[in-house]
């Protein structure tokens, strides 16, 4: 295998959203994810059908490869739909810090630009003073609870994952001088680890074994 052989391999196979759909292959009707505050939880194939209905929705507002989505949510269902879904769409996953001051979720916004906005309602009112503040203002801003609910279920269960290009995170976090800054870690580095070499089909693993 030659070294644009390799590169390609790893950017088109070592992805986050491979190893995803294979524990949903392997582990498909096992319980992935409980949410007991709200009473729910999902198997691996609800967790893999739902982000599909909510690809599906974004894409009808113009939500795509390459485009952000940010989310400032709690240990909940939403936070995991928000992340998978980017993944699937080749979109820039954009997490933030919950608990930031409205200013700091300004200036995030106004430095990544993102397409999509989901917040919980928790924080409602500081969201929508950063939402006021920042000079950025995303296409779609969703609020947990029914309206997000009903946002995601009016969507399609069917949806087939963008296979070209490659995927990265955006973290945006506090560092020492207070100033949020954001950093891109490429989906790869997340993967360099021995499980994933079985997410590669067995010719890609004959690869990298020449």
């Amino acid at each position: 295998m030659n070294k644009e052989e390799y590169r390609n391999l790893f950017e088109s196979e070592f992805l986050w959203i491979n190893g995803f759909k294979r524990n949903v292959a392997r582990y498909g009707r096992r319980m992935a994810l409980p949410d007991p505050a709200k009473g729910k939880s999902w198997t691996y194939e609800e967790l893999d059908a739902d982000p599909n209905r909510f690809a599906n929705s974004l894409k009808k507002d113009g939500f795509g490869k390459g485009r952000g989505l940010m989310y400032a949510l709690g240990n909940g269902y939403e936070f995991c739909f928000s992340h998978v879904t980017a993944h699937k769409m080749r979109g820039i996953s954009m997490p933030i810090n919950y608990n930031w001051a409205a200013q700091e979720i300004a200036y995030a916004i106004d430095d990544s630009k993102p397409f999509v906005f989901v917040y919980d309602r928790e924080i409602e009112g500081k969201i929508l003073k950063a939402l006021e503040l920042a000079g950025h203002v995303p296409a779609v801003v969703l609020c947990t609870g029914e309206a997000f609910d009903d946002y995601v279920y009016t969507g399609s269960i069917n949806y087939t994952c963008e296979e070209e290009g490659k995927i990265f995170y955006k973290y945006v976090y506090i560092n020492t001088n207070g100033l949020s800054k954001r950093i891109s870690n490429e989906n790869i580095i997340k993967k360099l680890n021995f499980n994933y070499f079985f997410i590669l089909k067995r010719k890609e693993k004959l690869k990298l074994k020449t």
